[in-house]
């Protein structure tokens, strides 16, 4: 009697484990998007969207990822040593912004009931743009350049599932990554001149990504 109801409790727990793996497993047709969350940081933004990232599974071990990365920055120092008009017209004006697109494919493996590792590669492309503006009381020039360029990365990482659709995870990989200098143009209220600069910029190394994953599967 006691080895028949230890049996029929170690049944019970191997179907629930399974069904659990099942649950929490991805499954084909399930689209996650994901943001990252960095407890570590030093500024007060620990929550932060750097960008969007979008995975369509296949099947439960295979997924297509869509990576989009959108970054806008801007400031304005105005020159303190007078007040009225003279500070209005006396800054200096620099804004940037910077965007990628990547596409990509992961292979799944479910290791635990709650644990999915996965590695695979993704390429893609990033435009860059900068613009600084130096106004005078007498006049302003304005600068604009950017770049462009492409990258190819092989990838591994982890997803932990929390509950059923939310995971934390993280991933490492190995990049390599081409820039070239787009054309420069400068203008004020003279002239405009454009050129362009033959500089280009190679990167090959690893990466990892500093924040843990936030994702949520559907």
């Amino acid at each position: 009697m006691v080895w028949s109801s230890a049996l029929v409790l170690l049944s019970s727990l191997t179907v629930a484990q399974a069904q659990t793996a099942e649950t929490f497993a991805p499954k084909d047709g399930d689209i996650s998007a994901e943001v990252q969350f960095n407890p570590l940081s030093n500024s007060n933004s620990n929550f932060q969207i750097d960008g969007l990232r979008l995975r369509y599974f296949l099947d439960s071990e295979s997924a297509l990822r869509l990576n989009f990365d959108l970054r806008v920055r801007s400031n304005k120092d105005y020159d303190r040593i007078e007040k009225g008009d003279f500070e209005k017209d006396n800054y200096n004006k620099n804004v940037s912004s910077d965007w990628s697109l990547g596409l990509g494919y992961e292979k799944h493996h479910s290791v635990a009931a709650r644990l999915n590792v996965y590695y695979g590669g993704e390429a893609g492309f990033a435009k860059t743009n900068t613009k600084a503006i130096n106004s005078t009381e007498k006049d302003k020039t304005t600068s604009k350049s950017g770049s462009f360029g492409w990258y190819a990365s092989a990838l591994t990482g982890f997803d932990f599932y929390v509950y059923r659709g939310l995971y934390l995870g993280s991933e490492l990989g190995f990049r390599y990554s081409h820039y070239k200098k787009g054309i420069t143009t400068v203008k004020n209220d003279d002239d405009k001149t454009k050129y362009k600069e033959p500089d280009n910029s190679n990167s090959l190394g690893f990466f990892v990504v500093p924040s843990i994953r936030l994702g949520w599967a559907f």
